[in-house]
């Protein structure tokens, strides 16, 4: 039977629309890191990987910039807002030791990886020791450069989608990908560090002033409607460092972390 030719366009168009959104669903790649030690995936421009905290030395090379507490999911970014004016599930102004505030491009510190080089961020998950409550999924992670300014005083009633217009698209973005961690596969206790390290290509602030303030960004789904505590970001500072032997030795510098986690072993 043949296709009236009126059809024939909208036939087409529907055809197209579907492969693009098949050629979608198909990219979209989930990361497992809660196998244990050694777990790493590359998505685009970056690296998820579970640290091997055994091998971390050293210490004041890593500062908290972003606490985030909620349930069942928890959502926000950096700001320098005050803690009684801050933004979704984000938590613990900058101030009285307390963590989440901005950084600027300078205060990273990059490492090489493979003959590449990467701005590294390190991530503290605080859910439930019990085995069914023990996980979490990371399902958005964007960063944004918001200019050379001094502070980015983002405060309550800013949505996540207020970002792409106030800073315009983001430098990087895990996009429709996701990341499965589980807080048992390090557990609680001193020495037991970080739970995940992100490796994101400095090629991608390239043409940035060392002054451009950024805006980091992560969602994470699956938490305990209980009990879940708190997610932390921190970063490297500091000055570069030689390729290791095994991407999972990058923990170098978080025995302060190591020293200072606080875990939720209900």
């Amino acid at each position: 039977m043949k296709t009236p030719n009126g059809l024939k366009p909208l036939a087409i168009c529907l055809g197209a629309l579907a492969l693009s959104l098949s050629t979608t669903a198909a990219q979209a790649v989930t990361c497992d890191l809660t196998s244990g030690v050694g777990g790493s995936c590359t998505i685009g421009d970056a690296i998820y990987e579970n640290p091997n905290n055994a091998t971390i030395v050293g210490s004041g090379v890593i500062d908290p910039f972003l606490t985030l507490q909620h349930t069942p999911t928890e959502s926000g970014f950096s700001t320098d807002a005050a803690t009684n004016n801050l933004p979704l599930d984000v938590k613990r102004a900058e101030g009285n030791n307390q963590f989440t505030r901005t950084f600027t491009l300078g205060q990273l510190g990059a490492v090489t990886v493979g003959g590449n080089s990467y701005y590294q961020f390190f991530l503290d998950i605080n859910e439930p020791a019990n085995v069914t409550k023990s996980g979490i999924s990371l399902d958005l992670l964007k960063i944004y450069n918001a200019g050379q300014v001094a502070s980015v005083n983002l405060g309550a009633g800013t949505t996540l989608a207020d970002l792409q217009t106030l800073f315009g698209n983001p430098l990087y973005s895990l996009g429709a990908n996701n990341v499965l961690l589980n807080y048992n596969v390090f557990g609680s206790g001193s020495g037991k560090g970080a739970d995940m390290d992100v490796l994101i290509s400095t090629s991608l602030f390239s043409g940035l002033a060392a002054d451009s303030r950024l805006v980091f960004a992560s969602t994470f789904g699956n938490a305990d409607p209980s009990q879940a505590g708190f997610e932390e970001w921190f970063f490297r500072k500091g000055q570069a460092v030689p390729e290791p032997g095994s991407i999972s030795l990058l923990g170098l510098g978080l025995a302060g972390l190591v020293a200072a986690r606080r875990r939720r072993t209900a």
